[in-house]
């Protein structure tokens, strides 16, 4: 069987330039200011990101795949060997490979808003496993799921594979919402494998934020450069300055793009207005304990049955089956 490879994007959806900028207008008007993280991820900054994942403090990638190394074979008898996966926000997807060859799935659908990730998850994957069914979509899944059932085979499980701590970007009730969407998309018995990261030390946190080589901090202020090109207005180069933190109370990492001084930008004759030390909130990222994890998995329609950590419990991994509606 030959490697099956299909693209698609779904109708009626935003041109991601012209999403960007009503996005961008709207966010900036509010107050506080913000920017939706999902907009990091242009060429550069899904290459910024990438980089990131390979510095030294940044330790959630390492640590889940020391996980799905460790339990590997655990994991795929709980997934079965002819399934579809789906893996939203699949970026690169460099973390399918070690569930495609222990589960042999049929199906693979690679959901992400950026086509450059697209385009290379087919030809990476396309000589890696030659029987496998490959489908991309060019979407954005926050948005909605309707255009996505229409892709999914009537026959055999599902398996929505979230990894790394993306589910920790959405605020709590945000989470919720996310997963019941899901919920509605898959069915009784179907399967969830969910990266999450855990609550530790704010050392810890605020260092994979804020590494040595200022990694971090050029892919938040990569925002600042899609801005000035999607605008075609001048940023001076030093208006904003890198800056995340771990909020205590809240359990999250912030991150901000913070104004050195008083500035004002046309956005398509849209006016903005920042005050010295204003900042952008650009990104949360929550932590979790398993017992929170658990009871925002209950209240979702699902029904957590087996969770890992690597070595260090600073990250963990946990699959759950989809329950009845909730």
């Amino acid at each position: 069987m030959s490697t099956f490879i299909q693209n698609r994007e779904p109708e009626q959806v935003e041109q991601p330039q012209q999403a960007f900028c009503n996005s961008v207008v709207a966010s900036l008007l509010a107050s506080p200011k913000t920017i939706a993280s999902k907009w990091f991820y242009d060429a550069r900054g899904s290459a910024l990101f990438e980089q990131i994942c390979r510095q030294p403090e940044y330790y959630p990638p390492r640590c889940e795949m020391e996980i799905l190394r460790s339990h590997q074979q655990d994991i795929a008898a709980l997934i079965g060997f002819d399934s579809t996966i789906i893996e939203p926000g699949s970026g690169s997807s460099s973390k399918i490979d070690l569930l495609l060859s222990a589960t042999n799935a049929r199906r693979y659908l690679a959901v992400d808003i950026s086509p450059a990730a697209l385009q290379s998850i087919e030809k990476r994957l396309r000589d890696a496993h030659p029987s496998l069914h490959i489908q991309t979509i060019c979407a954005d899944y926050s948005n909605g799921l309707e255009n996505l059932e229409n892709c999914l085979p009537a026959r055999g499980r599902r398996l929505l594979f979230y990894p790394g701590s993306t589910l920790g970007n959405f605020d709590p009730w945000a989470a919720a919402t996310f997963l019941r969407q899901w919920h509605r998309l898959l069915r009784v018995g179907d399967g969830l494998l969910l990266g999450i990261d855990l609550h530790k030390p704010a050392s810890i946190l605020e260092a994979a934020y804020n590494d040595k080589e200022g990694v971090t901090a050029r892919f938040n202020l990569n925002l600042t450069e899609r801005i000035r090109q999607a605008f075609n207005i001048n940023i001076p180069g030093d208006a904003f300055t890198h800056k995340a933190f771990y909020n205590e109370p809240s359990r999250r990492i912030e991150m901000h793009l913070q104004c050195r001084h008083a500035l004002t930008l046309d956005l398509a004759g849209t006016c903005i207005k920042f005050a010295a030390n204003e900042t952008i909130h650009t990104e949360n990222s929550y932590k979790y304990t398993p017992l929170v994890l658990k009871r925002l998995l209950n209240g979702s329609g699902f029904s957590p049955t087996a969770f890992w950590h690597d070595t260090r419990h600073w990250f963990g991994l946990c699959y759950a089956t989809v329950l009845p509606n909730p």
